[in-house]
Formats: structure tokens, sequence, C-alpha cells
């Protein structure tokens, strides 16, 4: 379950469904659009956004550590494949 929440302050969370009803989700808090747009893309490829946001931390803080700094946030974009058979994961700004 994902659930974009947009008011000031933290969500309500005794709105949220119990955790017995809900064993086979994993719940997300985002605050923008595109970052639910990223979680829909993440889960539709079934891959873990725990995973991919850590990678972002690590491109960000290589990035510093190089002197050039990323600019703006990271998306993930999906999930593609070169012709020798093997994946590759495309991030946009």
């Amino acid at each position: 379950m994902m659930w974009l929440w947009t008011e000031p302050g933290e969500p309500d969370l005794n709105a949220v469904p119990p955790a017995a009803l809900m064993k086979d989700y994993h719940l997300r808090f985002v605050a923008t659009q595109n970052e639910l747009v990223e979680k829909i893309l993440i889960f539709g490829d079934g891959l873990d956004d725990r995973v991919i946001e850590f990678l972002k931390l690590i491109l960000h803080a290589q990035a510093s550590e190089g002197n050039h700094p990323l600019e703006g946030e990271l998306f993930f974009a999906g999930l593609g494949g070169d012709r020798a058979g093997k994946s590759r994961l495309s991030l946009s700004t």
C-alpha cells in the first residue's frame, strides 16, 4: 500500500488498517506525486524500494566526494536490458 500524504505534519497512523489485515503489503508514505510514481515503478519491477533508496544515497555521497554533487532528486526510471541479457537500472532527475 502506498499513501500520498500532502498535508502538513505526520500522517494519522490510526487511519491505517491493522498490520494483521495487511501482512502481504508494504506500507510506504510518500510526500510527492513523483515519489508515488517511483514507488509504483519499483514495486512493478519486483524490486525492493529500500535497496533503491540506499543506492541513490550512495550515488549522492560518491558524487559529493568527487566534487560533482548531483543536483535535484534521483528517481527510479525503470529496468532495461542489453543485448547480452544483463539488466540495467535507470535513474533520472
